[in-house]
């Protein structure tokens, strides 16, 4: 039997997300794990309209760290502690959770996101 959630369960299962991370970050990531820019989140860590959180940040642009293709991100709390992971990272549009204007990065280069949002998952 297919599991189901209102709308009023998912908006508050996204805000129970949204109220794990305050002071956490957005670490974007290459396939091989490595970090390529840490983004600070702001707290509270976005808001929640529906089942999406829009995930809110504390600088609209951060210098990356590190150089390498944009491929997945994660998310961490004040404690450095992965509390979301599997996150996808594309270009503008492509639908991703964390949309960026260009997923190469140098390191030294600035990075904004377009978009970085987070669905409740489809009932099952």
């Amino acid at each position: 039997m297919a599991t189901n959630y209102s709308a009023a369960a998912k908006t508050t299962i996204m805000e129970a997300k949204l109220g794990l991370v305050p002071g956490g970050k957005l670490e974007i990531l290459t396939a091989a794990d490595a970090v390529l820019v840490v983004h600070t989140l702001a707290t509270p860590a976005g808001s929640v309209t529906d089942d999406v959180w829009t995930l809110g940040f504390v600088a609209a642009g951060v210098a990356a760290t590190g150089t390498g293709v944009a491929a997945k991100a994660q998310i961490k709390n004040a404690a450095s502690a992965v509390v979301i992971s599997g996150l996808t990272v594309g270009a503008t549009s492509s639908g991703a959770n964390v949309e960026l204007q260009n997923t190469n990065i140098a390191a030294d280069q600035v990075v904004s996101y377009t978009s970085a949002t987070i669905t409740h998952a489809a009932d099952a």
